[in-house]
């Protein structure tokens, strides 16, 4: 029964005293040479069947997708970005924006830094050409004053939406250019999740936030400005890191049986310290981790003014982008002054973070230091380990149980009684 059936799909015969094959196929009789069957049948067959099978199916879609898009909306946004790491959270948050099968984006970029040396530029340039902006605008080396001058003259006012990082200097700016604009908030890092003190006037449409160790969501927002927080899906900031990782390689040799520690340099003078101070205060921790057993690399801040002498145990991290977009080996800790990315390891990549907790007592007006505090513990707990008789596996594990043991007694930041009494005091007035 089987092979009657098949001999009425396909059927191959030879006529008497002839030189040639009659395929049938369906019904359809296709006469080969026999010396060149299988040639003459599959050019047969292209042909007859494929192409035009091929044409009609993608002039099919080709329509689909045409008319699927008379239905969509033309919407013109516009991304004020700062520093490279919101740079690639707004390129993140464009891929998400991007399920919206309701509109048609067409979106521009406009990249601002106050302070920018010749690779810092390089690299923003180079991360805006992973995603198509119709118009990208470049501003930098220009404060706040300056930044608003360049918008007035070189950046259409006419956008549907503008997206603009969750910073006080950009309240101050944003709002009265871009008039008829719906505004949206996006953040830089996890100091950027609290609102701004005078905001309240400014009416936000969205807003674009990363929800930093699953606890770091929000403050001082109130319930229908909280219902307007869209958040940012970690995976794709880290499948965007990736490509950025291969543009610009980590330049660091970590040997798995060394204690590696990153030690991230900061920029800027907190009350109580002078710019010496500071690099004293970093240098003397870092003595501390050498001593107690750790091998250090350091990352400088892009606008670190001092120079440093590499030893056996301290090594200069070469690094292009932010230390979050990098898939950190044989790594135990990464340390910081106040760094957010001492918190943000953890969040991206499971490495612990600490800082110096001890700074936030001449912080009292200070939310970021607040904070990073409040979710950061101190890097003192690194030198409460006896670690010289552990091998550097052993080591990581160690550290880890005890920071993910701390994590587990922090609430959300939108439920931490104590940031929202520290908030509220600070924003009184």
């Amino acid at each position: 029964m089987k092979n009657n059936l098949f001999k009425k799909i396909f059927f191959i015969e030879q006529p008497f005293m002839s030189n040639h094959i009659i395929v049938t196929i369906f019904g359809l009789k296709i006469k080969c040479a026999k010396a060149n069957l299988s040639s003459d049948f599959l050019t047969y067959f292209l042909s007859k069947f494929f192409f035009p099978i091929s044409l009609y199916l993608f002039l099919n879609k080709s329509k689909k997708y045409a008319n699927r898009n008379k239905n969509k909306r033309n919407i013109k946004r516009l991304f004020v970005t700062t520093g490279n790491l919101n740079l690639l959270n707004n390129l993140a948050f464009i891929e998400q924006l991007g399920l919206d099968d309701s509109v048609n984006p067409v979106n521009d970029i406009l990249i601002w830094s106050s302070f920018s040396n010749k690779d810092f530029i390089e690299v923003s340039k180079t991360l805006a050409e992973l995603s198509f902006f119709n118009h990208k605008h470049y501003c930098f080396n220009v404060y706040v004053t300056g930044l608003q001058n360049f918008i007035v003259n070189n950046v259409s006012a006419e956008y549907d939406e503008v997206y603009f990082s969750n910073q006080k200097e950009f309240f101050s700016l944003i709002p009265k250019i871009f008039k008829y604009s719906k505004l949206c908030l996006t953040d830089e890092s996890a100091c950027c999740l609290c609102k701004i003190k005078n905001s309240e006037n400014v009416d936000v449409e969205k807003i674009l936030f990363t929800k930093y160790l699953d606890k770091i969501d929000y403050l001082g927002y109130d319930k229908n400005e909280v219902s307007k927080i869209n958040y940012l899906k970690k995976e794709n900031f880290l499948k965007l890191a990736e490509k950025c990782s291969k543009l610009f390689p980590l330049d660091a040799k970590m040997t798995p049986d060394d204690k590696n520690i990153i030690f991230c340099g900061t920029y800027g003078v907190l009350n109580g310290h002078t710019t010496e101070s500071m690099h004293k205060l970093q240098n003397d921790i870092i003595n501390k981790l050498i001593s107690n057993g750790y091998k250090i690399f350091f990352k400088p801040h892009p606008r670190d003014i001092f120079k440093y002498k590499e030893n056996d145990n301290f090594k200069i991290l070469k690094t292009r982008l932010p230390l979050e977009c990098y898939k950190l080996e044989n790594v135990i800790a990464v340390v910081s002054l106040y760094s957010c990315a001492s918190l943000q390891s953890y969040h991206y990549q499971r490495i612990p973070g600490f800082i110096d907790t001890s700074l936030f007592f001449s912080q009292q007006d200070n939310m970021s230091i607040k904070l990073l505090c409040e979710y950061t513990p101190s890097y003192e707990l690194l030198l409460d380990c006896d670690i010289k008789n552990l091998s550097a596996r052993d080591v990581k594990k160690l550290i880890l149980n005890k920071y993910e043991d701390y994590l587990k007694t922090k609430p959300l930041l939108s439920e931490n009684e104590n940031l929202k009494d520290f908030y509220d005091k600070i924003n009184v007035g």
